[in-house]
Parts: C-alpha cells; structure tokens; sequence
C-alpha cells in the first residue's frame, strides 16, 4: 500500500489527505481548482506530506499526465444493497505532491465535470460523488492520514462518516468551504445510496434542510474544523441568511468559529517577470513590457487600438453570482465611454447572449470568447488595463488578485475576499476601485473613477506600482492551515 501508519510524534510531519473534484491543471471549472494545485505544494513546502486525490475525468488530455503514474489499488464500493462499483487509483508525484487519480469508467470517463457539453448538470451527480467519497473511504482505511482536508459538498460527507462509521485509527477532519451557493442538495432517496442509514434524516438533522438531503450541512455539523476562503466571507457567512443560503444558523453554532483564510496565489504561475504564456515579461519597476501585452491583446481579440481608450478585461463563469445582471441597463452608456471590452467565459445562456450581442453590435468595442482558453486569461490579466468583477457574493476570488500581480486595476464589488484583496484607491495609496452597493449605479459611478484616473498618467502608474506590490503568496495561508492542522493533532 501507498505508505504504512506514521507514529504521531512531533517529529513525524504531517500526513494529509486533500480531497477535492478539481484539481489543475488537469481539471478546472473555477477557483477549487487553482487552491487544489497550491496549497498543497505551499503546505509541503511547510513540511507536511500532501496526498491530492481526484477524479481522472474523460476531458483530462492523457499526454498532460505525469508519465510516472501507476496502479496502485483497486476494488469495489457499494452504492445501495445490490450495487457493487469498481474503481482503480493511478498515482504520481507532481513536483512535491503525491496525486491519487481515480479511475470509473461509468462516473468520470465524460468529457465534461459537473456538466455535459449543453451545460446541463449530470443527472447523476449526487452518485458520482457518493462514489467518489465511498472511495476515498475505502482508501482511508486501508492506509493512513493524520488530516482528511475535504472541500465543498462533493466530499463533504467524509467527516460524516469517519464520525459515525468504525475507521481504526481515524484522522481529523477539515472541511472548506469554498462557495456555499453549492451545496449537494438531493431527493432524501439518495441516502440509500449513501449507506449512511436514515437515522440523521428528520426535520432539522444533519442531513436534512427543507425536506431534502443537504451534503454540505452534514459536513459542516460532523467535521472538526470549519473554514471558508477569506475573513470577510466567513463574517458575511455567518450575518446573512441570503448570502450562506440558509446555513448561517447551522453555521453560528459550530464548538469552533468558523474560520476565513485567505486563498492564495502561486506567483511560479502567475508572475509576469516570467510568464511564459505572453508576449513580454514586465515588473512593478519596469512597466514597458505591458504595452506590447495590451497590443497583442487587442490583435487577439480582433480590436482596434482606439485612442484614449481603456481595455477592460473579465475572465469568469457567466453566472448569477458574478454580477453581470448589472451590466445589462448599462449598455448604451457603457458603449459612448472610452472603453473596450475583451471577455472571456461561459455559463448561463442569458450572460452569453448578452456578451455575443455586445460583440455583434459593438465591433470595434467588445471581443466575446466564450469558453477558457488558458493561454488567453493569461494575455488578459497581462495585456488589459482594468479587470471588472462586479460580484453579487464572492467568497475570495483569484482574478483580482492576478491582475494586481498583472498591473490589471481591479473594479470590483466590496464583498467577500474582494473586500480582503483590493484596496480603494484615495489619490495616493490604494491599488483599485470598488463600490459597495448592489446596482447598477454603484457600478458606473467605479467604472466613472477609474476612467478619471486612467486619464492622470502620473497617478495611474502609483495605482499600478500600489497593485504589483501586493503579496498574496501561498505560504501565509498553508501556515494558518498547519495551525489548525495542529492543534486537532493535540
């Protein structure tokens, strides 16, 4: 087996387990994925020993595996009382990370994630991801770990049931929360699948919210620790019914409080003294490069280079929660301002639609790229001028925090880790601009600002060299992780 039972002397490093359904590069729909592929490493680097699994989905390109990866166990897990599921787990170290692929030919060979190529979610979502823990169970058991990381509802009912099932030898449990409007919702007939018996289901219980089974709320009730993504999120989490959907109240009553930590950005990625995805390497002291960035940026895009205009770049999901709806009473005051527009993403058809129909009506003014394009998120953060994130609720968000890196002002919503990362500009200190009010006024009134400065040459280089300033590195984040760590190894 992978590794026998440490001892839990001070002297043993730490032996974690980080659970997770996105993990980059090989698999990545939002933010999970990013902290996937650096707190791990960051937490190495603190000297613990990470183990990452997740799922081998059908859309990972093989050639991008690690050529070291091998079998390393195999088996079945059961799904109900007549139901028996295979699995394989294919191992590899990347850099000082061991990576756990698991391999289903019926839950993770599709070619999409969460969703098929219409952008609907898998009906049987709820099962793959019982399988998923099942598996991870059965793992747990058969070696061991001091820390079961496990993050958002996907694998939030692993602290469930190393509280309630026989484990020799169990390890502890952090559960981290990374958007709570997610929160494995099902039909309560989906607990036949668990194996977990019906004993937790009643109006109130652990797994019950509104007569359905809630994955999320057992986690939350049954781990040790509890954290979310930045401080403000934790403290908008546990104020608003609205924005925790619900679980403000399951939230408040935790032994322990629950704890923001900032995520964290790996600067080996995402730097532009050395990005090899863009045109010119540029620095706070030496900004020249970025001007090259933005011109490739507009041939990409198929933009002409308008004088005295500013290139505002977004990279995002096209969802509710990010904000856009604000954007839509804008149209026609927004396309008379010097301003262009370069988009990347996709989502919601309605979000589509509208930045389709911007480019069509507004050639010279919008380039619509709908999907992700690695390459091409790069070139936005180093080539435009401004990155607009009007969120409704962000728990952290990454995107702000490479355009700071990128020189990239950041218009942002004051909420959550937008609130904890970008600094409203005053003049003189500052590193972007932010409006608090959900509307759509609010918003211009930020666009309106930035458009002022960007005119000032003298203060918009301050603002940039403020932004390009800011350190966001991982290791701040990995060691509150260690804290937490261990203190449960007490």
């Amino acid at each position: 087996m992978p590794r026998k039972p440490p001892s839990k002397s001070p002297e043993t490093s730490l032996q974690i387990l980080f659970c997770t359904t996105e993990s980059a590069p090989f698999s990545k729909v939002g933010g999970l994925a990013d902290v996937s592929q650096a707190l791990p490493a960051a937490l190495t680097g603190l000297g613990a020993e990470v183990t990452v699994i997740t799922p081998l989905y059908g859309s990972i390109n093989r050639r991008d595996l690690p050529d070291s990866l091998k079998i390393i166990a195999q088996g079945t897990v059961s799904l109900g009382e007549y139901r028996e599921r295979s699995f394989k787990i294919l191992s590899a170290a990347v850099g000082s990370v061991t990576i756990w692929f698991v391999e289903s030919a019926e839950y993770f060979a599709r070619s999409g994630i969460y969703e098929d190529e219409h952008g609907f979610p898998f009906w049987d979502n709820g099962e793959r991801y019982i399988f998923f823990q099942k598996v991870i169970l059965a793992m747990v058991r058969r070696t061991h770990f001091h820390i079961l990381h496990v993050n958002d509802h996907h694998t939030a009912l692993l602290p469930v049931y190393l509280k309630t099932e026989a484990v020799k030898n169990p390890p502890k449990t952090v559960l981290t929360i990374h958007n709570i409007g997610y929160q494995g919702r099902y039909s309560p007939d989906i607990l036949n699948l668990t194996g977990l018996g019906w004993a937790a289901f009643y109006p109130g219980g652990p797994l019950e919210f509104h007569g359905q089974t809630n994955f999320l709320k057992g986690g939350i009730i049954h781990a040790d620790r509890v954290t979310t993504v930045s401080p403000s999120y934790a403290s908008e989490l546990l104020a608003s019914p609205e924005i925790s959907f619900g679980l403000d109240g399951v939230l408040r009553s935790l032994k322990m409080p629950l704890q923001g930590i900032l995520n964290g950005v790996d600067y080996q990625v995402w730097s532009p003294e050395q990005d090899p995805l863009i045109p010119a390497h540029f620095s706070a002291e030496n900004t020249a490069g970025k001007q090259t960035n933005r011109a490739a940026l507009l041939a990409r895009s198929g933009l002409p280079d308008l004088p005295g205009h500013a290139l505002v770049g977004i990279i995002s999901r096209l969802v509710d929660s990010k904000g856009f709806e604000l954007l839509i009473p804008l149209e026609e005051e927004l396309m008379t301002m010097p301003l262009q527009w370069t988009i990347l993403g996709s989502g919601e058809t309605r979000f589509e639609d509208l930045f389709r129909q911007w480019a069509e009506r507004y050639p010279e003014k919008v380039a619509y790229h709908q999907g992700y394009d690695a390459a091409l998120s790069h070139l936005i953060e180093a080539g435009a001028d401004m990155f607009l994130m009007p969120s409704k609720y962000e728990a952290c968000g990454l995107n702000q925090i490479y355009s700071l890196r990128y020189g990239t002002i950041p218009i942002v919503r004051q909420t959550g880790g937008l609130a904890d990362t970008v600094q409203a500009w005053n003049g003189a200190c500052g590193t972007g601009f932010n409006f608090q009010f959900y509307s759509p006024f609010a918003l211009l009134q930020a666009i309106n600002q930035a458009l002022q400065v960007f005119r000032d040459k003298p203060a918009w280089h301050t603002l940039m060299h403020n932004a390009m300033s800011q350190d966001f590195s991982w290791e701040r984040s990995a060691r509150a992780y260690m804290e937490i760590y261990q203190e449960l190894m007490k």
